[in-house]
């Protein structure tokens, strides 16, 4: 069989090979459309200290730290690192010094933008 026989194979009729090529609807557009990767921020290294809850929003979710089971109801990346770095009294102190040392070169990097 030719590969243009075998791409049919899957529709009912004439129709709906006409209907896919106009819609670009066909087997093959499909499986692209499944591995097109989803837009979005990947998630930072403060998730590896906070436990990620359920998903509030798009791109916001619960968190509750790993240490100290502090609670936020939408975590916010910002508000999670201050917390590690001078509030959680649980944390290990490298993980505190770690998160110290990124809130101040995030500061230092906000100040040369300026």
């Amino acid at each position: 069989m030719s590969e243009e026989t075998l791409s049919f194979q899957n529709f009912n009729d004439t129709d709906d090979i006409i209907s896919s090529y106009y819609t670009g609807s066909s087997n093959e557009t499909n499986k692209l459309q499944k591995t097109k990767k989803k837009g979005g921020r990947k998630f930072t290294e403060i998730w590896k200290y906070i436990k990620r809850g359920k998903k509030i929003s798009s791109g916001n979710y619960e968190g509750t730290c790993n240490y100290c089971d502090e609670f936020w109801v939408v975590a916010k990346p910002l508000k999670l690192k201050l917390h590690l770095a001078k509030d959680c009294l649980k944390c290990l102190e490298e993980i505190t010094q770690i998160f110290i040392n990124k809130l101040a070169k995030d500061e230092i990097q906000d100040n040369e933008n300026l």
